[in-house]
């Protein structure tokens, strides 16, 4: 049985504007995907079978392993589009908190089919590999290229644009109570139903400001919709920010639909210091870089 061990990076969402909802009910997103060094470790072993068998296991007890599993759909949607028979094994090493908005079971799924790939002598090019992670879930694709990406359409039509610096630091943190991505939307879909026809909030300005190198005003520009919804009095992710803004966070933000909020900073030490705080707070929290 061979075997992989591969970094599956946590994604950030420095912009993420929901436009309008589409005919098949998903919606038109414009937003901004970077990946950064948090990650889970995905090990994926494969042998040849007669009868394909897919057995995911996982560090973090409270992640489902079934047939639900993003993990275990990225290897049966691997088989189906290669015709191959497999023996899979999965583990994960989990390290991404889940219900976050940071991307980890998408991250995961990316690692299994880039494993899966590499392991039976590269079958599909990124692009051919990147149409079979739509199929799983919308971040998917960028999870398979990471780096730094305006994503469009449901977030599957992807644009690099230059990263991060690499001298930012960032703390991503969350309290026990997760986000459901779903609940996010309605939330947001009903807020606009008592408004007038919304004004869709757009990329363009961070976007210019990345292929500028500049961090002050990429730092000044970031927004999220979610932000309407999920940041009412009260809830961990207000209070995550609140903290991450005293301390002096250069910019922070939630990211996709929440739980979690990260901070990026210019100073290492305020970083740090904010971890600390957090951590003695009860909260999770990371300190991570761009990738």
């Amino acid at each position: 049985m061979k075997t992989l061990i591969l970094k599956a990076h946590a994604k950030i969402n420095l912009f993420l504007a929901v436009h309008n909802r589409r005919a098949d009910g998903y919606h038109n997103l414009d937003s901004i995907m970077h990946t950064i060094s948090l990650c889970d470790d995905v090990s994926v072993s494969l042998s040849p079978a007669d009868t394909s068998q897919i057995i995911v296991s996982c560090s973090d007890s409270t992640i489902p392993c079934d047939e639900s599993n993003t993990a275990h759909r990225a290897a049966d949607a691997f088989m189906q589009a290669s015709g191959l028979c497999l023996d899979v094994r999965i583990h994960i090493e989990k390290r991404i908190p889940s219900r976050a908005g940071l991307g980890g079971g998408s991250a995961d799924a990316a690692a299994v089919l880039r494993g899966m790939n590499e392991l039976c002598d590269l079958p599909f090019d990124i692009k051919q590999l990147c149409e079979i992670a739509a199929t799983i879930g919308a971040d998917v694709p960028f999870c398979i290229s990471g780096g730094c990406a305006h994503a469009t359409g449901i977030g599957e039509i992807l644009s690099t644009c230059p990263p991060m610096s690499s001298e930012l630091h960032i703390v991503a943190a969350m309290g026990a109570e997760g986000v459901s991505t779903p609940d996010a939307y309605r939330a947001l879909a009903n807020l606009r139903a008592k408004q007038d026809a919304p004004l869709y909030k757009d990329s363009s300005t961070l976007r210019a400001s990345l292929f500028k190198g500049d961090t002050a005003d990429m730092l000044n520009t970031m927004h999220n919709d979610f932000e309407q919804v999920v940041l009412h009095p009260g809830h961990d992710s207000t209070k995550i920010k609140q903290v991450m803004l005293d301390c002096q966070a250069d910019g922070a933000l939630l990211s996709g639909s929440g739980a979690a909020v990260f901070g990026i900073f210019t100073c290492p030490h305020k970083a740090e210091n904010t971890q600390s705080i957090l951590l003695g707070s009860g909260y999770f929290a990371k300190l991570a870089r761009p990738v």
